[in-house]
């Protein structure tokens, strides 16, 4: 048996990695037909890679007469507010798991348009997949 503690951590990352890609794949090809209705957006992830992550349109973009976005419960699509009412919303996310891009376990991404406001120590948060 391994004591050597670098050589268990990779092993954990390896075995992390491999699990995080086979569950995406198989929840991935389950929901396919879902995967229709998608918008993509650029987060920073991991080390300030940009990435492509993909999410359900869950919304539309109708405004008022004055040019207002509408309330939630007008702007809300159908098919939206049912895969919020299930937490389906983010599922398509899986792809990026899939990619390598995010893991199941980690930070939420936030739009790239933060990144120069970023303190020291919040920039840690790029030190890990999103």
């Amino acid at each position: 048996m391994c004591n050597d503690q670098s050589s268990v951590t990779a092993y954990y990352k390896l075995v992390n990695s491999v699990l995080d890609r086979w569950v995406a794949a198989i929840v991935l090809l389950i929901l396919s037909p879902m995967g229709l209705i998608v918008f993509s957006q650029k987060p920073p992830s991991k080390d300030g890679h940009i990435f492509t992550c993909y999410k359900f349109r869950t919304m539309t973009n109708d405004r008022d007469s004055d040019g207002n976005l509408l309330s939630d419960a007008q702007y809300l699509t159908g098919f939206g507010k049912f895969l919020r009412q299930k937490s389906l919303d983010d599922i398509i996310q899986l792809w990026s798991v899939l990619k390598g891009d995010m893991s199941f376990v980690g930070l939420r991404t936030l739009l790239i348009e933060y990144l120069p406001y970023y303190w020291e120590r919040e920039s840690k948060r790029h030190s890990v997949l999103p």
